[in-house]
């Protein structure tokens, strides 16, 4: 079976996306990867992968928002760890949607 793609197009605050592609790229990743885990993850879960509230304080600081994460319950991939070829490593039994992104794109 052939996949087939469909482009996207959106508008992103210009520092957001600067902020946000340097955090990705820390990790091994880029925009467009994290936005094809990110709508993988709605499928999976026929929902958002996170929980939207309203805050109508200061925008929340990374440790924040790491601790939202943590507590959300959404499990915690180490993506730092690649074999002698760069590709990162994944414990396929554990984390069997990342590996299978990891694996398949």
């Amino acid at each position: 079976m052939t996949n087939t793609y469909a482009d996207i197009n959106i508008e992103v605050d210009e520092s957001i996306n600067n902020r946000a592609s340097d955090i990705l790229d820390s990790m091994g990743l880029d925009v467009k990867t994290a936005v094809n885990m990110f709508l993988r993850q709605i499928v999976a879960e026929e929902a958002l992968p996170f929980q939207p509230f309203a805050r109508y304080s200061m925008p929340m600081s990374d440790d924040e928002l790491s601790r939202l994460i943590l507590d959300s319950g959404i499990p915690v991939v180490d993506l730092t760890q690649v074999d002698e070829n760069g590709y990162v490593i994944i414990d396929k039994e554990k984390h069997p949607e990342v590996y299978d992104w990891v694996v398949n794109g």
